[in-house]
């Protein structure tokens, strides 16, 4: 069962104590926890043309609003489920049959590539109607064919991954049947905000590509403090044959399948783990594994308000369930009833009947943050490496500094 909690009352001055309170009772009781707080970023408002109607049943616990979500309101998940094993697509003209068998792995991964791009000497690689010689690798897991150096973008960080990339806010559920038609690609296991080595090895027959990748850690938008261990492998055989291995992941969520470009042609979504070589052949085929959905924000404020009345100036949430997005924090959104002044955006009137308020309700998270993540703990664990300066690590001997027993205090 998914819960909601929300903060009753409250005022700026309280934030600390209720966030502390939010997460104490949260820790107990599990759930989405809605306290006072007020964010700068702001979501973009397409999302929210329509009307927000309730998601769950409202009750109370003290100075907390608890929210059971009615089943199916965020769908359900999709977890990764092929560690420990290979996937071979095997070419019948212009379509594939897809295998999932027990794990293939080459342990020498050959040389670590300094940038995205490969070439082949020994052979070229037919794929989506074409043989390439080149290719560039995407540091977040994806193969990328028919691009060059002019071609290639930075990410919504400010990165140049080379491969496949996604929005900032996109949900990996919906994303991956955008990719359809867009450019010949693989997608090994496509996961923003990846880092680490990747390395190419060239044979005769095929061509070796591993990933030895880290989710992101550290930062005030990451779901761990430490490094996790990622390694996948793609094998690109002379014959238009394609493996994918995976030997250990800790992410559970990304995109996995092959994009080739067939005009007109519809694709196909699967469960890799269920597929036989009788199923199929396909032109493009993938899977997204992913978290629940992302609940719309005036879903969200329409379910508190319509059971306990247009009383709230603004509401942030929190969840014992992680969500599909690569963040762990969230923008604002709002303001919503035009009563908040400053350099951000001001709604208009339609805003309120959205949101099912009169013109009390202002500001809203956009979407609830995971008690597990890195902004929800009370401080960086012990041991956790120190990163840059965009990460919450950095700052922990300053904020020690300003304590009487030498650690940075809770939640600051």
């Amino acid at each position: 069962m998914l819960r909601t909690f929300a903060l009753l009352g409250g005022s700026i001055w309280r934030i600390e104590d209720d966030v502390r309170k939010c997460t104490r009772r949260l820790s107990r009781s599990g759930g989405l926890v809605l306290c006072g707080l007020l964010l700068g970023l702001s979501l973009s408002r397409a999302q929210e043309n329509e009307l927000g109607h309730s998601i769950g049943k409202v009750s109370t616990r003290g100075d907390l609003i608890v929210v059971e979500l009615d089943d199916g309101a965020l769908g359900n998940t999709n977890l990764f489920d092929l560690t420990g094993h290979t996937l071979r697509f095997t070419p019948e003209g212009s379509r594939y049959r897809v295998e999932n068998g027990a794990l293939h792995w080459d342990s020498d991964f050959g040389l670590e590539l300094a940038s995205a791009e490969a070439t082949l000497h020994q052979f070229a690689f037919p794929f989506s109607g074409r043989s390439w010689d080149s290719f560039r690798v995407g540091a977040t897991g994806s193969i990328r064919f028919g691009t060059s150096e002019k071609d290639v973008t930075s990410d919504p960080y400010g990165r140049i991954d080379g491969g496949v990339s996604l929005g900032r806010f996109d949900q990996l559920a919906e994303a991956a049947s955008t990719l359809v038609n867009s450019s010949p690609a693989i997608c090994v296991f496509l996961k923003p905000r990846m880092s680490g080595p990747h390395y190419v090895k060239e044979l005769p027959d095929r061509v070796v590509i591993t990933w030895d990748l880290t989710e992101p850690f550290g930062s005030l938008l990451d779901f761990t403090w430490f490094k996790t261990i990622n390694r996948f492998q793609a094998v690109l055989h002379r014959d238009g044959s394609i493996e994918m291995s995976y030997k250990e992941l800790a992410a559970k969520d990304a995109i996995v399948g092959i994009y080739p470009v067939a005009s007109g042609i519809r694709s196909s979504e699967v469960h890799f783990s269920s597929l036989t070589r009788n199923d199929g052949p396909f032109v493009i085929v993938y899977e997204s594994f992913h978290y629940r959905a992302l609940p719309r924000p005036q879903d969200l404020s329409c379910t508190i308000i319509k059971a306990l009345g247009d009383k709230f100036d603004f509401l942030a949430y929190y969840s014992d369930f992680r969500i599909d997005s690569q963040e762990a924090s969230t923008p604002g959104d709002g303001p919503v009833g035009g009563n908040v002044t400053g350099i951000g955006p001001t709604q208009h009137d339609p805003d309120l009947d959205n949101h099912c308020t009169h013109g009390r309700f202002q500001l809203q998270f956009a979407q609830p943050v995971y008690v597990g993540s890195n902004e929800i703990q009370e401080r960086p664990p012990e041991g956790a490496p120190v990163g840059s300066v965009h990460d919450i690590t950095f700052y922990t001997r300053q904020l020690a500094e300003a304590s009487p027993d030498g650690k940075p205090l809770p939640y600051n």
